[in-house]
């Protein structure tokens, strides 16, 4: 497949590749790549008059619509660095994100002199999700964004002119990456107003696309749909958190063409994958590593080494240091690669629990609880707490009103008492944030 050269003006190479094909389509509009290409020659022109140069950061509101698109790629051709802006948090968050990039509002925009290393290349700045109240402004660069969507085209066999479900967010690793895979390889990106799942069954029923990635929570509701499009798919990649293995084995079972896949904000989104035909005895697993990608587990600790990875965290020096080391990024998630080379990832190494100094894993009581047929669903954490340094808390969704004391007698039945929690909490909905990962800082605020 011919792809443009790396660099920030790729798309007028796109354009002159695919000029006549449909680049963009929403519910009221469509546009051809060089329909796109004469809009984006447009806003430049607004954007250069707005003394917008080569290098600064630039803040776009990441609506989900084409017009972000064209403000992203008019940005790129200046030269600038885009900073995707969540239009969902509170204003203060917002405000607390723009003065941390060094932005000023400037119209309909946000700039700021761009103060990383000009040689970083800079294309992206974006905020991690952040589940543990904690989030990081990842820096990528044009060759990183582009390494992963060059990874899953060997991987897969993307192929030309088919059309993608715009079906994350784009303030959000993976529905920005949506866009680069869509436009690099002449592809059609189908926009559908939200990415409310409603709009995405119907997006997946009104535009018919080949190739859709979802977070597990959609991915659930779409086959409870029962929509018969899902088969005409080329590709279901299912990731953004766990994906549950059931609904993995269901996917399958009905002859959907579904991938699970793992990554991350700072390895520019998907980095292993699970093929439908290797499920069958590996359905835990995350998969193993795509093209150009490698994993390696040091105590405990995932690690990978690719060229898709992020050359940095913005303004955080000390933390990049901590983080990548000697071209291996340390993900902060354990797991294990077994015989065969395929990766498990078995959770977050910040959300072990150390209580009266044992060091206890959430997934192994989760997984207990679970098996007691109490719940739909179970999250366990620790909380701070003055005698133990951390408390054990359960946190569980059920349809039928729950008696705390048996299950906490039932457990002392299977697992040691220090592995049992002390708070157990029936609760109407488990709190995620729009990439359905579990909020834990909520949770945690809940029990405090």
């Amino acid at each position: 497949m011919m792809l443009p050269k790396i660099n920030n003006n790729w798309f007028s190479e796109s354009a002159e590749l695919y000029g006549s094909r449909k680049a963009v389509v929403t519910d009221e509009m469509e546009l051809t790549y060089q329909q796109l290409a004469d809009h984006i020659n447009e806003k430049t022109k607004t954007l250069t008059e707005k003394d917008i140069n080569r290098n600064d950061i630039v803040g776009l509101f990441a609506e989900h619509s084409y017009q972000f698109i064209v403000d992203l790629l008019s940005v790129w051709k200046i030269g600038g660095v885009v900073f995707p802006i969540s239009t969902k948090p509170a204003k203060n968050e917002i405000d607390r994100q723009i003065k941390f990039t060094g932005c000023k509002l400037l119209a309909d925009k946000i700039v700021g002199k761009n103060s990383a290393s000009n040689k970083m290349s800079a294309a992206l700045i974006m905020f991690t999700s952040g589940t543990t109240g904690e989030n990081k402004s990842v820096v990528h660069t044009y060759n990183s964004l582009f390494a992963s969507a060059s990874s899953i085209d060997k991987a897969i066999h993307l192929e030309e002119e088919k059309k993608w479900l715009a079906s994350l967010p784009f303030y959000r690793i993976g529905g920005f990456q949506i866009i680069i895979r869509t436009l690099l390889t002449g592809g059609t990106l189908c926009i559908p107003q939200n990415v409310s799942t409603k709009k995405i069954i119907d997006g997946v029923n009104r535009f018919k696309p080949d190739y859709i990635s979802l977070v597990n929570a959609t991915y659930r509701s779409l086959l409870q749909s029962n929509t018969t499009e899902l088969k005409n798919t080329k590709a279901i990649f299912v990731g953004g958190g766990p994906v549950e293995s059931s609904l993995f084995k269901e996917g399958i079972s009905k002859g959907l063409p579904v991938y699970k896949v793992y990554g991350s904000t700072e390895t520019g989104s998907m980095i292993s994958i699970l093929k439908p035909e290797e499920a069958v005895n590996k359905i835990d697993s995350a998969g193993k590593p795509l093209p150009g990608v490698k994993i390696k587990v040091k105590q405990n600790e995932i690690l990978v080494s690719t060229d898709s990875l992020f050359t940095g965290y913005y303004k955080n020096e000390s933390l990049t240091k901590e983080k990548i080391e000697n071209g291996w990024y340390k993900t902060g998630d354990i797991g294990y690669i077994d015989d065969d080379g395929f990766l498990f990832v078995m959770g977050r190494k910040d959300n072990i629990i150390i209580s009266g100094g044992e060091k206890i894993d959430p997934k192994e009581i989760e997984f207990v609880i679970k098996k007691l047929s109490y719940t739909k669903e179970v999250v366990v954490f620790g909380v701070p707490d003055e005698k133990w340094g951390q408390k054990i808390c359960a946190a569980v969704l059920s349809s039928t009103k729950l008696d705390v004391s048996e299950i906490q007698d039932k457990l002392k039945e299977i697992l040691p008492s220090y592995k049992i929690p002390k708070m157990i909490n029936q609760i109407e909905k488990i709190p995620v944030d729009e990439m359905g990962k579990v909020n834990l800082s909520e949770l945690q605020n809940l029990f405090n």
